[in-house]
């Protein structure tokens, strides 16, 4: 059997809060602006988990939203 979206591609990592620990919230990248302060691609992601990995690490999100923090791979379908 095919799968439905066969076809895909990586368009980078992203870094959302899960405050309330069920779904995802907020893009502390984009809904705070963190992206002006960091590198990030043209989507306003990180082009890999480790830079995304890395900067939760360092503590980059910790004047931001509340946490914890989870990374997303986000695709684009074709």
């Amino acid at each position: 059997m095919r799968a439905l979206y066969s076809r895909h591609k990586i368009e980078g990592f992203d870094v959302t809060t899960f405050y309330g620990h069920n779904e995802p919230e907020c893009s502390p990248l984009s809904c705070n602006g963190l992206a002006t302060d960091i590198s990030v691609n043209q989507h306003c992601l990180f082009n890999t988990f480790a830079e995304a990995k890395e900067a939760i690490e360092r503590g980059f999100f910790k004047n931001s939203e509340p946490g914890p923090y989870r990374i997303f791979a986000v695709y684009t379908i074709l």
